[in-house]
């Protein structure tokens, strides 16, 4: 679920809650809506202050300790919808949102980017 969207300059910042069914079991804590647009916040912050290619380069690392916490993480669509920037899974880098379905099909990736186009936030 996204809790924040935040444009800049094209590039999209978003926050989700990471459902990993497997190792994060339903009785632990998840994270909260505060807490998502906290680490949101944080990767704007960077954005504001070093740019969008440091700010991406960081989210990219392996682990990205500022933008991974439990079950959120942080990742950036481009102008393109294109995957700038994924905390968790760095192989997703480049490729469209578009191309993201759920197990029914939903083709959220391209819903999350055209609510980010509509609203901005």
């Amino acid at each position: 679920m996204v809790n924040k969207l935040n444009r800049f300059g094209g590039i999209v910042l978003m926050c989700m809650a990471l459902v990993w069914s497997a190792s994060i079991s339903v009785a632990q804590d998840r994270g909260t809506a505060e807490e998502d647009q906290a680490m949101v916040a944080r990767a704007i912050a960077m954005f504001d202050e070093v740019g969008a290619e440091a700010t991406m380069n960081t989210i990219n690392q392996d682990p990205a300790p500022d933008f991974l916490d439990g079950d959120l993480y942080v990742f950036a669509y481009g102008p393109e919808e294109l995957i700038l920037a994924h905390a968790v899974n760095q192989s997703l880098v480049g490729l469209p949102a578009s191309g993201f379905v759920d197990v029914d099909g939903k083709a959220f990736g391209k819903e999350i980017a055209d609510t980010a186009s509509a609203k901005g936030e």
